[in-house]
């Protein structure tokens, strides 16, 4: 259910910027395009087709979940993770996170 309106759907933009992500290795040269399919299909596509980004997530941060997951191993996947609501300064705003 969407808290309020924004341009997209939602599915749709987390596409496109998942998409994006995956053009730098193919572009720099770490990949080639068909390798990375295969790196989705086999893990994160899997995993997320289960539970969901945050889902995924939240049991790595024990019985705190994934607040705690953030804090701890949050840098280690982004270094702009130091914001204590474990989102990236440019998206932190009044929102913080909540396991499920």
């Amino acid at each position: 259910m969407l808290h309020k309106e924004a341009p997209g759907f939602v599915a749709n933009c987390r596409q496109s910027a998942q998409f994006l992500e995956c053009v730098h290795p193919v572009a720099e040269g770490v990949v080639t395009d068909a390798w990375l399919d295969d790196i989705v299909t086999s893990s994160i596509g899997l995993r997320w087709a289960a539970a969901g980004p945050f889902r995924i997530f939240h049991p790595g941060g024990g019985p705190s979940g994934l607040p705690i997951f953030l804090e701890h191993l949050g840098r280690t996947m982004d270094p702009s993770f130091d914001d204590p609501t474990g989102l990236p300064p440019h998206r932190a705003g009044p929102r913080s996170i909540q396991g499920p």
